[in-house]
Protein backbone atom coordinates (compact mmCIF):
# COMPACT_ATOMS: atom_id res chain seq x y z
CA UNK A 1 0.00 0.00 0.00
CA UNK A 2 2.70 2.34 0.69
CA UNK A 3 4.51 1.27 -2.22
CA UNK A 4 1.89 1.77 -4.23
CA UNK A 5 1.50 5.82 -2.91
CA UNK A 6 4.92 6.59 -3.10
CA UNK A 7 4.93 5.03 -6.71
CA UNK A 8 2.01 7.13 -7.75
CA UNK A 9 3.16 10.34 -6.25
CA UNK A 10 6.60 10.10 -8.38
CA UNK A 11 4.76 9.37 -11.63
CA UNK A 12 2.48 12.35 -10.73
CA UNK A 13 6.23 14.53 -10.76
CA UNK A 14 7.14 12.77 -13.81
CA UNK A 15 4.42 13.49 -15.83
CA UNK A 16 4.36 17.28 -14.42
CA UNK A 17 8.59 17.79 -15.21
CA UNK A 18 7.43 16.48 -18.85
CA UNK A 19 4.90 19.15 -19.00
CA UNK A 20 7.52 21.93 -17.96
CA UNK A 21 10.03 20.18 -20.25
CA UNK A 22 7.50 20.39 -22.98
CA UNK A 23 6.43 23.65 -22.64
CA UNK A 24 10.22 25.23 -22.97
CA UNK A 25 10.75 22.71 -26.04
CA UNK A 26 7.58 24.31 -27.79
CA UNK A 27 9.66 28.10 -27.23
CA UNK A 28 8.32 30.49 -29.71
CA UNK A 29 5.47 27.96 -30.99
CA UNK A 30 3.82 27.96 -28.02
CA UNK A 31 3.76 31.44 -28.07
CA UNK A 32 1.71 31.60 -31.15
CA UNK A 33 -0.45 29.06 -30.50
CA UNK A 34 -1.34 29.25 -26.78
CA UNK A 35 -5.22 30.08 -26.31
CA UNK A 36 -6.47 32.34 -23.69
CA UNK A 37 -8.96 30.46 -21.37
CA UNK A 38 -9.90 33.42 -18.59
CA UNK A 39 -8.83 35.77 -16.57
CA UNK A 40 -9.22 36.89 -12.82
CA UNK A 41 -8.54 40.15 -10.91
CA UNK A 42 -6.34 39.94 -8.17
CA UNK A 43 -5.44 41.23 -5.30
CA UNK A 44 -2.86 42.38 -2.37
CA UNK A 45 -3.64 44.68 0.56
CA UNK A 46 -0.59 46.15 3.02
CA UNK A 47 1.43 43.91 1.26
CA UNK A 48 0.67 40.44 2.38
CA UNK A 49 1.88 37.41 1.01
CA UNK A 50 -0.52 36.42 -1.20
CA UNK A 51 -2.59 37.49 -3.62
CA UNK A 52 -6.22 37.02 -3.71
CA UNK A 53 -8.88 36.46 -6.10
CA UNK A 54 -11.90 37.36 -3.76
CA UNK A 55 -13.50 40.60 -3.41
CA UNK A 56 -12.15 42.35 -0.86
CA UNK A 57 -13.38 45.02 2.30
CA UNK A 58 -10.78 46.89 3.39
CA UNK A 59 -10.22 50.21 6.13
CA UNK A 60 -9.11 53.48 5.44
CA UNK A 61 -5.54 54.05 4.82
CA UNK A 62 -4.91 50.05 3.65
CA UNK A 63 -2.57 49.82 0.62
CA UNK A 64 -4.24 47.84 -2.22
CA UNK A 65 -2.76 46.76 -4.97
CA UNK A 66 -4.27 45.10 -7.86
CA UNK A 67 -2.94 43.05 -10.69
CA UNK A 68 -4.27 39.75 -12.96
CA UNK A 69 -3.69 36.34 -13.54
CA UNK A 70 -4.71 34.59 -16.78
CA UNK A 71 -5.13 30.55 -17.56
CA UNK A 72 -3.58 29.71 -20.96
CA UNK A 73 -3.40 26.31 -22.88
CA UNK A 74 -0.48 25.74 -25.29
CA UNK A 75 -0.96 24.05 -28.09
CA UNK A 76 -0.26 20.23 -27.69
CA UNK A 77 -0.51 20.46 -23.87
CA UNK A 78 -3.93 18.48 -22.14
CA UNK A 79 -3.33 20.48 -19.44
CA UNK A 80 -3.34 24.76 -18.81
CA UNK A 81 -1.23 26.85 -16.73
CA UNK A 82 -1.70 30.23 -15.74
CA UNK A 83 0.09 33.53 -16.45
CA UNK A 84 0.57 36.68 -14.42
CA UNK A 85 3.18 39.20 -12.94
CA UNK A 86 2.72 37.78 -9.71
CA UNK A 87 3.27 34.68 -7.71
CA UNK A 88 1.38 33.30 -4.53
CA UNK A 89 -1.92 33.73 -6.10
CA UNK A 90 -5.18 32.35 -3.36
CA UNK A 91 -8.59 31.95 -6.16
CA UNK A 92 -11.07 30.99 -4.42
CA UNK A 93 -9.60 29.43 -1.40
CA UNK A 94 -7.07 27.12 -3.21
CA UNK A 95 -3.46 28.16 -3.38
CA UNK A 96 -2.19 27.80 -6.79
CA UNK A 97 1.03 26.08 -7.37
CA UNK A 98 3.87 28.70 -8.39
CA UNK A 99 5.26 26.33 -10.63
CA UNK A 100 2.32 26.74 -12.87
CA UNK A 101 2.33 30.46 -12.92
CA UNK A 102 4.85 31.94 -15.85
CA UNK A 103 5.42 35.67 -16.63
CA UNK A 104 3.33 36.41 -19.68
CA UNK A 105 6.32 36.74 -21.95
CA UNK A 106 7.00 32.73 -21.50
CA UNK A 107 3.57 32.02 -24.02
CA UNK A 108 2.59 35.41 -25.33
CA UNK A 109 4.58 37.09 -27.59
CA UNK A 110 5.12 41.31 -27.24
CA UNK A 111 1.63 42.07 -29.19
CA UNK A 112 0.25 42.31 -25.76
CA UNK A 113 -3.16 44.70 -24.47
CA UNK A 114 -4.71 45.23 -21.00
CA UNK A 115 -7.38 47.14 -20.54
CA UNK A 116 -8.65 47.86 -17.14
CA UNK A 117 -12.87 49.44 -16.37
CA UNK A 118 -14.41 51.21 -13.88
CA UNK A 119 -18.00 49.35 -13.44
CA UNK A 120 -20.24 51.67 -12.13
CA UNK A 121 -24.45 51.74 -11.68
CA UNK A 122 -25.71 54.04 -14.99
CA UNK A 123 -27.53 56.00 -12.52
CA UNK A 124 -27.14 56.34 -8.82
CA UNK A 125 -29.83 59.31 -8.50
CA UNK A 126 -33.04 57.53 -8.83
CA UNK A 127 -34.70 55.08 -6.81
CA UNK A 128 -35.28 51.12 -7.52
CA UNK A 129 -38.31 49.26 -6.26
CA UNK A 130 -38.92 45.59 -6.70
CA UNK A 131 -42.25 43.90 -7.84
CA UNK A 132 -43.18 41.50 -5.66
CA UNK A 133 -45.72 39.12 -7.70
CA UNK A 134 -44.75 39.83 -11.09
CA UNK A 135 -42.76 37.74 -13.54
CA UNK A 136 -39.86 40.12 -13.11
CA UNK A 137 -39.86 40.43 -8.99
CA UNK A 138 -36.75 42.35 -8.74
CA UNK A 139 -35.70 45.65 -9.61
CA UNK A 140 -33.41 46.10 -13.07
CA UNK A 141 -30.25 48.15 -12.04
CA UNK A 142 -27.84 48.72 -15.44
CA UNK A 143 -24.58 48.79 -14.74
CA UNK A 144 -21.88 50.68 -17.24
CA UNK A 145 -18.35 50.15 -17.80
CA UNK A 146 -15.89 53.18 -17.53
CA UNK A 147 -12.05 52.82 -19.68
CA UNK A 148 -9.57 53.65 -16.73
CA UNK A 149 -7.24 54.89 -19.39
CA UNK A 150 -4.31 55.50 -17.18
CA UNK A 151 -4.60 51.62 -16.63
CA UNK A 152 -4.07 50.97 -20.31
CA UNK A 153 -1.64 48.22 -20.59
CA UNK A 154 -0.57 48.34 -16.35
CA UNK A 155 -0.21 45.07 -15.08
CA UNK A 156 0.49 45.79 -11.20
CA UNK A 157 -1.62 49.00 -9.55
CA UNK A 158 -1.91 50.43 -6.97
CA UNK A 159 -5.50 51.66 -6.38
CA UNK A 160 -4.83 54.93 -5.08
CA UNK A 161 -3.79 55.56 -8.43
CA UNK A 162 -7.13 55.67 -10.10
CA UNK A 163 -7.94 59.35 -11.16
CA UNK A 164 -11.05 59.85 -9.11
CA UNK A 165 -10.06 57.32 -5.90
CA UNK A 166 -11.02 60.04 -3.81
CA UNK A 167 -14.37 60.54 -4.96
CA UNK A 168 -15.15 56.95 -4.94
CA UNK A 169 -13.68 56.23 -1.33
CA UNK A 170 -15.08 55.38 1.22
CA UNK A 171 -17.64 53.18 -0.71
CA UNK A 172 -17.61 50.25 -3.05
CA UNK A 173 -16.57 49.66 -6.78
CA UNK A 174 -16.39 47.53 -9.36
CA UNK A 175 -13.03 46.44 -11.92
CA UNK A 176 -13.33 44.31 -14.77
CA UNK A 177 -9.55 43.71 -16.82
CA UNK A 178 -9.30 42.38 -20.45
CA UNK A 179 -6.49 41.19 -22.06
CA UNK A 180 -5.96 41.20 -26.11
CA UNK A 181 -3.18 38.91 -27.32
CA UNK A 182 -3.33 38.75 -31.40
CA UNK A 183 -6.76 37.93 -32.68
CA UNK A 184 -8.02 36.29 -28.99
CA UNK A 185 -9.23 38.68 -26.12
CA UNK A 186 -9.92 37.36 -22.55
CA UNK A 187 -12.14 39.15 -20.24
CA UNK A 188 -12.89 39.35 -16.37
CA UNK A 189 -16.71 39.63 -15.03
CA UNK A 190 -18.18 42.98 -16.17
CA UNK A 191 -21.31 44.94 -16.22
CA UNK A 192 -23.18 41.57 -17.97
CA UNK A 193 -22.59 39.53 -15.10
CA UNK A 194 -25.67 39.45 -13.83
CA UNK A 195 -26.71 38.22 -10.48
CA UNK A 196 -29.66 35.32 -11.44
CA UNK A 197 -31.89 33.52 -8.87
CA UNK A 198 -32.44 29.86 -9.82
CA UNK A 199 -30.59 30.39 -12.48
CA UNK A 200 -32.87 32.34 -14.86
CA UNK A 201 -34.63 35.14 -12.65
CA UNK A 202 -32.75 38.79 -12.71
CA UNK A 203 -32.18 39.47 -8.97
CA UNK A 204 -30.96 43.53 -10.04
CA UNK A 205 -27.22 43.70 -10.03
CA UNK A 206 -24.03 41.91 -10.48
CA UNK A 207 -22.63 38.77 -8.95
CA UNK A 208 -19.84 37.47 -7.11
CA UNK A 209 -17.30 37.04 -10.67
CA UNK A 210 -17.04 40.81 -11.35
CA UNK A 211 -14.43 42.09 -8.58
CA UNK A 212 -15.73 44.40 -6.24
CA UNK A 213 -13.69 46.89 -3.69
CA UNK A 214 -15.10 48.47 -0.37
CA UNK A 215 -13.74 51.06 1.54
CA UNK A 216 -14.92 51.62 5.30
CA UNK A 217 -14.70 54.96 6.59
CA UNK A 218 -12.95 56.61 9.15
CA UNK A 219 -15.01 58.91 10.65
CA UNK A 220 -14.82 58.31 14.37
CA UNK A 221 -18.07 55.53 14.76
CA UNK A 222 -17.83 52.02 14.37
CA UNK A 223 -20.96 51.53 13.27
CA UNK A 224 -20.78 54.78 10.44
CA UNK A 225 -17.53 53.32 8.57
CA UNK A 226 -19.69 49.83 7.96
CA UNK A 227 -22.34 52.16 6.70
CA UNK A 228 -19.81 54.14 4.36
CA UNK A 229 -19.29 50.74 2.74
CA UNK A 230 -21.91 51.29 1.18
CA UNK A 231 -21.41 53.94 -1.35
CA UNK A 232 -21.99 54.07 -4.88
CA UNK A 233 -24.58 51.06 -4.45
CA UNK A 234 -27.78 51.84 -5.77
CA UNK A 235 -31.00 52.78 -3.93
CA UNK A 236 -34.00 50.09 -3.67
CA UNK A 237 -36.81 51.50 -1.99
CA UNK A 238 -37.95 48.09 -0.72
CA UNK A 239 -34.83 45.61 -0.70
CA UNK A 240 -35.80 42.19 -0.37
CA UNK A 241 -34.17 38.38 0.14
CA UNK A 242 -35.01 35.56 -2.73
CA UNK A 243 -35.23 33.71 0.35
CA UNK A 244 -35.51 33.69 4.38
CA UNK A 245 -31.81 34.01 4.52
CA UNK A 246 -30.99 37.69 5.38
CA UNK A 247 -27.51 36.73 3.98
CA UNK A 248 -29.44 36.24 0.45
CA UNK A 249 -31.01 39.59 0.84
CA UNK A 250 -30.27 42.23 -2.00
CA UNK A 251 -28.18 44.56 0.30
CA UNK A 252 -25.83 41.59 2.03
CA UNK A 253 -25.15 40.56 -2.06
CA UNK A 254 -24.07 44.07 -2.48
CA UNK A 255 -26.87 44.99 -5.36
CA UNK A 256 -28.44 47.96 -3.09
CA UNK A 257 -30.33 48.38 -0.24
CA UNK A 258 -31.62 51.59 1.43
CA UNK A 259 -30.44 53.12 5.33
CA UNK A 260 -32.40 50.86 7.08
CA UNK A 261 -30.99 47.48 5.33
CA UNK A 262 -27.10 48.98 5.26
CA UNK A 263 -27.10 49.66 8.92
CA UNK A 264 -28.27 46.49 9.56
CA UNK A 265 -25.68 44.97 7.17
CA UNK A 266 -23.08 47.72 9.14
CA UNK A 267 -24.55 46.33 12.36
CA UNK A 268 -24.07 42.71 11.63
CA UNK A 269 -20.26 43.73 10.59
CA UNK A 270 -19.52 44.46 14.37
CA UNK A 271 -21.08 41.21 15.82
CA UNK A 272 -24.41 43.19 16.59
CA UNK A 273 -27.26 41.50 14.22
CA UNK A 274 -30.42 43.89 13.83
CA UNK A 275 -31.68 42.43 10.65
CA UNK A 276 -35.00 41.25 12.59
CA UNK A 277 -35.55 44.92 13.59
CA UNK A 278 -34.11 46.22 9.74
CA UNK A 279 -38.09 47.50 9.27
CA UNK A 280 -38.42 49.07 12.80
CA UNK A 281 -35.82 51.48 12.73
CA UNK A 282 -35.74 54.09 13.40
CA UNK A 283 -38.85 55.07 14.85
CA UNK A 284 -38.90 53.72 18.64
CA UNK A 285 -42.29 53.49 18.95
CA UNK A 286 -41.54 50.29 16.18
CA UNK A 287 -38.90 48.74 17.91
CA UNK A 288 -40.75 49.44 21.09
CA UNK A 289 -38.19 51.41 22.22
CA UNK A 290 -35.54 48.47 22.46
CA UNK A 291 -33.45 49.42 19.77
CA UNK A 292 -33.68 53.52 19.68
CA UNK A 293 -35.22 56.41 21.72
CA UNK A 294 -35.97 59.81 21.29
CA UNK A 295 -33.05 62.25 22.23
CA UNK A 296 -35.27 65.41 21.10
CA UNK A 297 -38.65 65.04 19.70
CA UNK A 298 -38.66 68.88 18.29
CA UNK A 299 -35.63 70.86 17.32
CA UNK A 300 -35.45 74.30 15.37
CA UNK A 301 -32.95 76.00 13.48
CA UNK A 302 -32.21 79.71 14.35
CA UNK A 303 -29.31 81.71 13.53
CA UNK A 304 -27.55 78.76 12.13
CA UNK A 305 -27.65 76.57 15.59
CA UNK A 306 -30.64 73.68 16.43
CA UNK A 307 -32.69 74.91 19.39
CA UNK A 308 -34.48 73.03 21.54
CA UNK A 309 -38.41 73.56 22.84
CA UNK A 310 -36.60 75.21 26.09
CA UNK A 311 -34.57 77.73 23.64
CA UNK A 312 -31.01 75.54 24.51
CA UNK A 313 -28.44 74.53 21.77
CA UNK A 314 -28.25 70.41 21.41
CA UNK A 315 -24.91 68.84 22.60
CA UNK A 316 -23.24 66.77 20.48
CA UNK A 317 -21.31 64.24 22.43
CA UNK A 318 -20.63 60.60 22.43
CA UNK A 319 -23.22 60.11 25.48
CA UNK A 320 -26.09 62.11 24.08
CA UNK A 321 -26.50 62.64 20.28
CA UNK A 322 -23.26 61.45 17.60
CA UNK A 323 -22.32 60.25 14.72
CA UNK A 324 -24.61 57.26 13.36
CA UNK A 325 -27.37 58.82 15.52
CA UNK A 326 -30.76 59.37 13.05
CA UNK A 327 -32.27 63.03 12.56
CA UNK A 328 -36.04 62.78 11.31
CA UNK A 329 -38.25 65.29 9.23
CA UNK A 330 -41.59 63.89 8.05
CA UNK A 331 -40.73 61.11 5.72
CA UNK A 332 -37.00 62.00 5.40
CA UNK A 333 -34.54 60.12 7.58
CA UNK A 334 -30.71 60.80 7.61
CA UNK A 335 -27.53 59.51 10.32
CA UNK A 336 -25.55 62.20 11.67
CA UNK A 337 -22.31 62.10 10.09
CA UNK A 338 -19.69 64.78 11.68
CA UNK A 339 -19.88 68.30 13.88
CA UNK A 340 -18.86 70.77 11.12
CA UNK A 341 -17.73 73.11 13.33
CA UNK A 342 -16.10 71.17 16.45
CA UNK A 343 -17.85 72.99 18.96
CA UNK A 344 -20.12 70.48 20.38
CA UNK A 345 -23.40 72.31 19.49
CA UNK A 346 -25.74 71.31 16.28
CA UNK A 347 -25.94 73.54 13.60
CA UNK A 348 -27.10 74.25 10.23
CA UNK A 349 -23.71 72.82 8.33
CA UNK A 350 -23.02 69.92 10.32
CA UNK A 351 -23.00 66.95 8.08
CA UNK A 352 -25.61 64.09 7.49
CA UNK A 353 -25.38 60.80 5.19
CA UNK A 354 -28.83 60.09 3.23
CA UNK A 355 -30.32 58.27 0.75
CA UNK A 356 -33.78 59.34 0.67
CA UNK A 357 -34.26 59.30 -2.97
CA UNK A 358 -30.43 58.99 -4.24
CA UNK A 359 -27.75 56.76 -3.36
CA UNK A 360 -25.92 57.24 0.12
CA UNK A 361 -24.86 60.79 -0.29
CA UNK A 362 -23.11 63.26 2.41
CA UNK A 363 -24.53 67.09 2.87
CA UNK A 364 -25.28 69.99 4.83
CA UNK A 365 -27.44 68.87 8.12
CA UNK A 366 -30.19 71.97 7.16
CA UNK A 367 -30.03 71.54 3.05
CA UNK A 368 -30.86 68.15 3.49
CA UNK A 369 -33.27 67.79 6.63
CA UNK A 370 -34.48 71.29 6.41
CA UNK A 371 -35.33 73.54 9.49
CA UNK A 372 -38.05 71.22 11.99
CA UNK A 373 -36.00 67.81 12.97
CA UNK A 374 -36.26 65.13 15.18
CA UNK A 375 -33.48 63.44 16.92
CA UNK A 376 -33.14 59.77 17.58
CA UNK A 377 -30.31 58.27 19.28
CA UNK A 378 -29.47 54.34 19.42
CA UNK A 379 -30.17 53.15 23.80
CA UNK A 380 -27.23 50.81 23.18
CA UNK A 381 -24.09 53.06 21.87
CA UNK A 382 -21.85 52.14 19.09
CA UNK A 383 -18.31 52.03 19.54
CA UNK A 384 -15.78 55.09 18.72
CA UNK A 385 -12.71 55.95 18.40
CA UNK A 386 -10.73 59.44 18.29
Amino acid sequence: MYISVVSENILKRIKFSLIIILMILAGSELMAQTRLLNIKIIGNRNFSDYWNTTSVIADKGDNLRLSFIAEVRPEGLYSSVYISSCHKVIDQGDTLRNELIFPLEKFLDGNITVRWYLIQPTNLDTMYLNHPGYVTPYAYIPYREIPIKNWNDQRVMDLRSLENYGELFPGTIRLKVELYHGNELVSSGGANSRFKVMNTIDYGGLNDCVYRISYRGRTGSRLLDNVLLFRNLPLIGNPVSFTINWQDHQTMQWIGGNLNTFTAAAAEMLGRPIFKEVDRIPLPELNYFEETDYYLKNAVLDRGYYYSAGGNKIIVSDYYFFQGDYVINEDRVAMFYRDSEPQGFLNGSDLVLECNHNALRIGALSEIMGENITLIRWKERWPTYR
